[in-house]
């Protein structure tokens, strides 16, 4: 059997949710344009920072394979983020990919992120490359 620990409305659906697979930490995206990160403990599930640096729905989120406070998220605004839990502050940021994001993936190594997008396009960004904006 399962036991509810936590509901909270949000205002844009929600589009995506994931877990870091520690069982600590999970992000939600939505369709208002928000990355929400939640931490879980003893006393629950409580929501630790709402990000607002998307300006489209945001479709598709993931966490870094072996960093486990990296968060992967790409959005309808043709933007891809990646986010760092301990800071709130985006890390690695593109502007320009070719189609609104539908999807992403990181490598199992954790240097290359695939995205998706309704051009029918897969692109690949090296983020070793990027710097923080």
């Amino acid at each position: 059997a399962t036991t509810e620990i936590y509901t909270e409305q949000i205002v844009g659906s929600v589009r995506c949710v994931q877990e870091t697979g520690t069982g600590q930490t999970m992000a939600s995206g939505s369709a208002d344009s928000h990355v929400i990160f939640w931490s879980l403990d003893q006393n629950g599930l409580n929501k630790v920072n709402d990000q607002k640096g998307h300006t489209g729905s945001v479709e598709h989120i993931a966490w870094h394979p072996s960093i486990p406070t990296l968060l992967g998220s790409v959005s309808s605004d043709k933007t891809l983020r990646i986010w760092d839990t301990r800071t709130s502050k985006v890390q690695c940021r593109t502007e320009k990919t070719k189609g609104q994001n539908l999807n992403l993936a990181w490598s199992p190594d954790g240097n290359i992120l695939a995205v998706g997008d309704e051009e029918d396009l897969v692109t690949f960004y090296d983020c070793l490359l990027y710097t923080s904006p």
